[in-house]
């Protein structure tokens, strides 16, 4: 076997890796500018608008039933609003707190974003998100379904 042929082989290997992952990651910057375009919205200033004038009344349900109609399911800023006008009795630093926490926990698996789930919560995070793996975290988390008495 000749020594140089194999080094020229993995060189041409690692060019169309390099070639591969240029492309794929060419690809992901479509698919998230495609995702981020259908998340914000053309003009803001309405929702912002409904929103300002239900809260001036108190009326703040509706206010969040507005950032929930049709029109906005899928929009970041009015699920933003939304969660914030849910937590408005807490202060401003944790609404900021759950604003973070709420949009930045990924996917669960059923198509949709986290933020934009506000139905079904999570408490911490997902088995085996620590460091230290799924044993561990079985062993220093408690079962949550204990039994009464």
């Amino acid at each position: 076997m000749n020594v140089i042929k194999i080094i020229d082989a993995f060189g041409c290997i690692v060019y169309v890796a390099l070639a591969f992952l240029a492309v794929w990651g060419v690809y992901n910057g479509i698919l998230l500018y495609r995702t981020l375009s259908k998340k914000t919205l053309r003009d803001p200033e309405q929702l912002i608008r409904q929103v300002q004038e239900l809260c001036q009344v108190r009326k703040f349900d509706a206010a969040v039933s507005v950032c929930q109609s049709p029109i906005y399911w899928h929009k970041a800023l009015a699920q933003l609003i939304a969660v914030a006008l849910r937590n408005r009795d807490k202060g401003l630093a944790k609404i900021k707190q759950l604003l973070v926490t709420e949009f930045h926990r990924g996917d669960r698996g059923n198509g949709k974003p986290v933020g934009f789930d506000l139905d079904n919560r999570q408490d911490g995070p997902p088995p085996g998100a620590s460091r230290y793996g799924r044993e561990h975290d079985r062993c220093v988390q408690p079962d949550r379904r204990r039994r009464a008495g």
